[in-house]
């Protein structure tokens, strides 16, 4: 018996070691730094009032089938400082995203930038599956959300149906924050607005994805387009 049981606890502790040893498409190791700047638009202007966004690995907590990695987001000002409208939207004390990843390093990206921020945000499913390993031409499984949120007083609901997202290319990027090897990955958005579908879109989306750190680059093209790019991280 004592045999039996120095063996599962072993097997289990060994589980533990290997799920945070971990390297995806994401930054797992606690107290990781990202800092990404928020630009519109082909001249690349820096978004007023929402103007960069930290996330920062708060937790790590090993599972019997990976590890669930906890990140918190905060939306800063062009001056780094949470603005009165980031506070009017709920979001002055940063926001928790909690990520189950599965024992192989591979995980479901539920947080879209753009889309993905609000006063009370219910978020239900997923973008797209992230494998632990991804080649060009790689097309991978892509899902829908459901978002339910309030912002600016007016509470909002909406579908986003993501599809062939596909990995078209490997690239090694320049940003501000060093260079990253990274697989660019496209697809297409739908946005169906629940409450008016007058608001209801059509949308690509791009992602520039790097081992142990995830999305390094994401660009939106909405009537503006928005780039997410990465400027620190450690």
């Amino acid at each position: 018996m004592r045999i039996t049981t120095v063996i599962i606890f072993f097997i289990y502790t060994l589980s533990q070691v290997n799920a945070q040893d971990i390297i995806g498409y994401f930054a797992g190791q606690p107290d990781s730094f990202s800092e990404y700047a928020v630009y519109v638009g082909e001249k690349k202007r820096l978004n007023l009032g929402f103007s960069y966004i930290q996330t920062r690995v708060i937790s790590t907590k090993a599972t019997e089938k990976g590890k669930i990695v906890t990140t918190e987001h905060k939306i800063l000002n062009k001056k780094r400082k949470v603005s009165k409208l980031i506070k009017a939207m709920g979001m002055g004390e940063g926001i928790l995203m909690p990520t189950t990843i599965d024992e192989k390093g591979g995980y479901y990206l539920t947080h879209d930038f753009l889309l993905g921020y609000g006063r009370n945000m219910e978020r239900k499913g997923y973008i797209f599956y992230v494998p632990p390993q991804l080649s060009v031409g790689d097309t991978l499984q892509s899902g829908k959300q459901i978002l339910s949120y309030q912002l600016m007083g007016r509470k909002n609901k909406m579908l986003v149906t993501y599809s062939d997202m596909k990995v078209v290319s490997e690239e090694n990027l320049s940003t501000t924050a060093g260079e990253f090897p990274c697989v660019k990955i496209e697809g297409k958005v739908n946005i169906d607005d629940l409450k008016d579908d007058r608001n209801s879109k059509q949308s690509t989306v791009t992602y520039w994805m790097a081992k142990g750190i995830g999305i390094v680059k994401y660009l939106n093209d909405f009537n503006s387009s928005y780039t997410f790019e990465l400027e620190s991280f450690k």
